[in-house]
């Protein structure tokens, strides 16, 4: 940052511009939940009947692959046997539902062209029609001489890197400034009421220009006004013409959940325009004395009490939270209960939608499903983590407490199914799919969402944890950006296998109860010990460890640093983490060995009286997959031992250190395993290689993540939270 005058506060603000902002954030979201209410709007504007729309659906249902098709194929759970008449089922199935869903994709590409393009052209008019009305002239010297000359070096201290118009209204009495246009032709407008109090009050004049100039310099005009026009470009290309034209049958049946849409596309909308005054505030308040700033917003302030919802709908921030957040910039970095519920809302409305628009232009519910968990992922990535990660680097730098990541979990899980709640699927999946009533569907629901809740838990303490060690590590580096962007990639992927795994297991579990609890168990076993071996799943399990474990290498000897990114006013010394972490690799890793031996032995002593058991003509196939899941067993009670050894061991990053050490112990276990069959005169496969080795690797870990978060649970209120991620 450029050297900032004095500070409101004795205690350095954190600077909010080190990573990406909430204004992005907020904008993504709203581009999203617009994105998903055109679809659901000409989706329904697309349908000749509700009821005839449902029979299509059930048409095609009656070609899906059943639980007994399944069942039928299933040799035991490593084999599979010829699934040639499944995959034509399969095949089957997807290109009715293209054949009857064809209709409805191309009104619905149709509707997201058509609000685009008027979004589009609300967005490239705003600023002609912004002009007209405020009967706004262009600013000359003539007219001022030294204003524009003021303007012109406020302008150069801004560093923008395009110059803006200057405009007026000398007619105006009003003391007001606004920034606007699109991109590569911004202005700044003035009232007459604010170049006299360049005469008047120079300090007020330069902080009022100095605001709208940041609001330039954050690059959030366009956003701003694209959200605008996106707002009205909905209700024009998207809400009138579903009332107009869709059937009355069709307009009942998703009337509440379309009022539901409509307010949160007006919610967000707001939002972005909220928080962007409070990032320009800051920015203002780093090129000039922020005590005049500070005046200017406290004459702005209404003796008023507003009621909640007055607060709720208002597009600029109040007076007093803008003074507050201007003092203190560390509520920029919280990560609060709300945002985290629309993030969630965000996706549970979009997601399906998504996924019925990509069935209809492709086949495969596998691809599908890897395809809309894929980009989901990266929405809550990349909006939720990124608030993680500023949450994180107040926490670490001693300005506020770590996030509560049951209340974030909690949070984005609630706001993922009340959105599924309120899309269109939810709509007409209960007049469509075959389900069972009762309490098998109940507690498959429950248990759904329990997971659910659970693998945000595991994904949030990640976040944090990884944050707060990388931050630590990147404090001398000139910005933590490279760092931020691998982690976003990283967190997609661990998310994107998450709802990936937890969409198709509940879509299906939702069809296949209604063949009965006991075929549904076998295939619900069968479907584990396959997702065991995915690669997939290595890797997110993998990045669990590796990714903040990685940060030992940028490591640093000191406990405070001279950062250039992490404050606006910049002290001697930067305190980033008061307790650095401390990285126990060798520790983790002297422990894992002696699970390795404890492996060998015990396999040793399992593996030789198996051996000189087995008739000459060979063992039985029972007989070795008994043998294999054992070991399997063996090695995952190993892992769990060993890590919830290293873990207690170990007092910072704890869970850490165990998973590192699990990972160690499933390579040690496997390569024992392996190493001994060869001895023994077994044949080694390089697929049988592999799926041993992410069996045991990948159920070590699963298991060592639920004993090391029971151990969590009794560690927590002996020491900092810091401490447990």
């Amino acid at each position: 940052m450029a050297t900032p005058a004095a500070s409101l506060s004795p205690k350095p603000r954190l600077n909010p511009f080190c990573l990406p902002s909430d204004t992005g954030c907020r904008f993504v979201l709203l581009i999203v939940i617009v994105l998903a209410a055109t679809l659901f709007v000409y989706d329904s504007m697309s349908m000749r009947g509700f009821s005839a729309q449902v029979q299509l659906y059930k048409d095609c249902l009656s070609l899906e692959p059943m639980t007994a098709d399944v069942l039928s194929n299933l040799g035991n759970p490593l084999q599979v046997r010829d699934p040639s008449e499944l995959v034509a089922k399969s095949a089957a199935f997807s290109r009715c539902v293209m054949q009857a869903q064809r209709r409805n994709a191309e009104w619905m590409l149709a509707g997201v062209a058509l609000v685009g393009l008027v979004s589009s052209g609300i967005f490239f008019l705003l600023p002609t029609i912004k002009i007209r009305r405020g009967h706004l002239v262009r600013l000359q010297s003539e007219d001022a001489p030294e204003v524009v000359a003021t303007l012109e070096s406020l302008t150069a201290q801004a560093k923008l890197r395009e110059q803006p118009t200057f405009f007026w209204n000398p007619l105006n009495s009003a003391v007001r400034g606004l920034a606007f246009g699109r991109p590569r032709r911004h202005y700044v407008a003035l009232s007459g009421g604010l170049v006299t109090k360049y005469y008047t009050d120079p300090n007020a004049f330069r902080a009022v220009v100095l605001h709208e100039l940041a609001h330039l310099r954050n690059a959030d005009v366009d956003k701003t006004y694209f959200a605008v026009a996106v707002w009205y470009a909905f209700l024009a290309a998207a809400l009138v013409p579903l009332l107009f034209t869709a059937e009355w049958e069709v307009i009942s049946a998703v009337a509440w959940r379309l009022v539901a849409l409509t307010v949160l596309v007006y919610v967000a909308r707001t939002s972005v325009l909220r928080i962007r005054e409070n990032y320009a505030d800051v920015r203002a308040s780093v090129w000039d004395d922020p005590a005049s700033l500070r005046r200017v917003i406290t004459a702005l302030a209404d003796n008023n009490q507003e009621s909640f919802w007055r607060r709720l709908w208002r597009m600029h921030p109040s007076a007093a939270d803008r003074s507050r957040i201007l003092e203190n910039t560390t509520p920029l970095f919280n990560v609060g209960f709300w945002e985290t519920l629309l993030a969630g809302l965000t996706c549970g409305i979009a997601l399906p939608i998504l996924k019925l628009l990509l069935a209809t232009l492709m086949t495969g519910a596998v691809q599908i499903g890897i395809l809309t968990s894929s980009i989901f992922a990266a929405l809550v990535a990349g909006i939720v983590g990124t608030k993680i990660w500023r949450a994180s680097l107040a926490s670490t730098a001693g300005q506020s407490q770590p996030p509560q990541i049951f209340r974030l979990a909690l949070a984005l899980s609630a706001g993922f199914v009340v959105g599924w709640q309120l899309s269109l699927s939810a709509a007409f999946d209960p007049n469509v799919l075959p389900r069972s009533s009762g309490a098998g569907v109940f507690l498959w629901n429950v248990f759904a969402i329990l997971f659910l809740i659970a693998c945000l838990l595991v994904f949030l303490r990640w976040e944090i944890t990884s944050a707060s060690v990388w931050l630590q590590s990147q404090a001398t580096a000139h910005s933590p950006t490279k760092t931020y962007l691998v982690g976003r990639v990283i967190s997609a992927v661990f998310l994107a296998v998450i709802l990936g795994t937890l969409m198709t297991a509940w879509e299906s579990g939702q069809t296949y109860l209604a063949s009965g609890l006991p075929s549904f168990l076998t295939l619900v076993l069968t479907g584990l010990m396959v997702s065991v071996t995915q690669p997939l799943l290595s890797a997110v399990l993998l990045a669990l460890w590796a990714f903040p474990l990685a940060a030992w290498f940028w490591r640093r000897q000191s406990d405070t640093f001279s950062t250039s990114w992490l404050y606006l006013e910049q002290p001697a010394a930067s305190p980033l983490g008061s307790q650095p972490h401390s990285f126990l690799p060798l520790t983790a890793l002297r422990f894992a060995l002696q699970g390795g031996v404890a492996f060998l032995v015990l396999h040793l002593v399992i593996r030789l009286p198996w051996h000189y058991m087995q008739p000459s003509t060979g063992a039985s196939d029972f007989s070795k997959l008994a043998f294999y899941y054992s070991q399997v067993l063996l090695a995952m009670l190993i892992q769990g031992a060993i890590a919830t050894v290293v873990a207690m061991k170990v007092r910072t990053l704890p869970v850490v250190h165990g998973l590192f050490a699990a990972f160690v112990v499933g390579v040690l276990s496997t390569i024992i395993f392996l190493g001994t069959a060869m001895v023994f005169g077994g044949g080694l496969g390089l697929k049988f290689v592999a799926d041993l080795f992410q069996t045991i690797v990948n159920t070590g870990a699963v298991a060592s993540l639920a004993v090391l978060a029971t151990v969590m649970l009794f560690r927590r209120e002996r020491q900092p939270l810091h401490a447990a991620a």
